[in-house]
């Protein structure tokens, strides 16, 4: 579960500014969403098909274009390149399918995770190269090699934002993905979070300490890769304690697992870039007598802002104040004020009236 940054960081609506007013709590929270996960589904081909569609699985699920991801035996396919996607609902151009090959498609959940498309740049090897010129944000970059996931600072290195270091050098004809995720309102570093775990051998389960990161998932918020080659849950694992996954097949010495936790329920986006909360728009506001030069004050009773002056009741008829000062109180300088007496000041009270200022009791 992750809360973040309603609106940005040190950003306040304050009453002085009129056009960000004040945010109002309960809209703030009606805007708590449950992030309800990638979605995904899965076809196994009867062989020669080019073409997927999302009604092909037992569950039908679209996706929004340019939010999508696709899988062919847990090997990342490059968009554009080895398929299109570009109606929301089937996967084209395709390499012709043999039997049994298995497509993965998943939906990413759009403005919950992300809120612009991720971009995909692919680079072909010539051959000896260990660093590769890239343009990212630091800690916001996924990397695929002939379709298997890297693993950070074991197989690259990407901290400088520029470039890619890779531990081995690449092969002529090494197709290798960036995918760069946006930085964004909806995605923080810190909330889809990776850690691995390298086998000894003989293993059929991982729990979340074995990493040597003490991090539980939200069932149904994790995605698993094994040696790099995303697999399938329900099929290749199951992921039902939060604390534990469960292989079907047992690891061998050296197998690297990677288990990517989803965040699951989070705040977003409640005064959005460019939004304004103006006075007319917030529910506590009763403006059906403004005129020009009007104030708008707070009334007790109806627990509104209406148009009046202060402590009196609309059209400016009546002035009323409290008939006892329980507070310190000065005048603002420069200015001179009247209240309605008689009026009580509490012991130990202090009005302070500047030179120049009139206090008169009516």
């Amino acid at each position: 579960m992750a809360f973040y940054d309603v609106a940005e960081k040190n950003h306040k609506h304050l009453t002085s500014d009129i056009t960000y007013f004040r945010e109002d709590l309960n809209e703030a929270l009606t805007t708590m969403v449950a992030a309800g996960k990638d979605t995904s589904y899965i076809y196994t081909a009867a062989g020669g098909e080019t073409v997927v569609n999302s009604t092909d699985s037992s569950e039908a699920v679209n996706y929004d274009v340019g939010f999508v991801a696709v899988f062919k035996n847990g090997l990342k396919l490059i968009p554009n390149t080895d398929f299109t996607a570009s109606d929301g609902k089937q996967i084209t151009n395709l390499t012709p399918l043999t039997t049994n090959d298995v497509i993965e498609v998943v939906a990413y959940a759009k403005g919950i995770y992300y809120d612009d498309q991720l971009t995909s740049t692919t680079y072909t090897a010539s051959g000896g190269e260990t660093v590769v010129t890239h343009t990212y944000s630091v800690g916001y970059l996924d990397v695929y090699k002939n379709g298997i996931k890297l693993v950070p600072t074991e197989d690259f290195t990407a901290n400088n934002g520029t470039s890619v270091t890779f531990s081995n050098a690449l092969i002529a004809s090494d197709t290798v993905e960036f995918v760069s995720i946006p930085v964004s309102v909806s995605y923080k570093q810190n909330e889809k979070t990776s850690v691995f775990y390298t086998a000894s051998g003989g293993e059929t389960s991982v729990t979340t300490t074995d990493s040597g990161a003490d991090v539980a998932y939200q069932v149904g918020y994790v995605d698993v890769f094994k040696n790099g080659i995303k697999i399938i849950e329900s099929e290749d694992y199951s992921a039902s304690t939060g604390t534990s996954i469960s292989l079907v097949t047992t690891l061998q010495s050296g197998d690297v697992i990677e288990l990517v936790y989803l965040p699951s329920v989070f705040f977003y986006d409640v005064a959005s870039k460019n939004h304004t909360h103006t006075v007319a728009g917030l529910a506590d506001v009763d403006l059906s007598n403004l005129e020009d030069g009007s104030a708008i004050v707070y009334n007790a009773s109806t627990q509104k802002w209406e148009v009046g002056i202060a402590g009196g009741a609309v059209e400016e008829v009546f002035y009323e104040n409290k008939t006892t000062l329980s507070t310190d109180y000065t005048i603002t300088s420069g200015y001179n004020a009247m209240t309605a007496g008689p009026i009580t000041i509490d012991d130990g009270v202090t009005v302070t009236v500047p030179d120049g200022s009139v206090w008169t009791i009516v």
